[in-house]
């Protein structure tokens, strides 16, 4: 199977599955700033709750 099919579709399932619930953390992110940002921490601090709740603010933004 071609590659670029293989990630086409890996990409689509995640666009088109709810997140998982997620609530506002005490860190602030900008997500108007056109730059790589890295979020670290040391294990179950949640980073990634805290990047899906980022990745639903942004969902928001955008006309679907």
């Amino acid at each position: 199977m071609d590659k670029k099919i293989v990630f086409a579709q890996i990409i689509s399932d995640f666009l088109e599955r709810p997140l998982p619930n997620s609530l506002p953390r005490s860190i602030k992110i900008p997500l108007d700033v056109p730059k790589i940002v890295s979020l670290l921490g040391p294990r179950r601090a949640g980073k990634t709750y805290s990047l899906f709740y980022i990745i639903q603010e942004l969902r928001k933004k955008i006309d679907r």
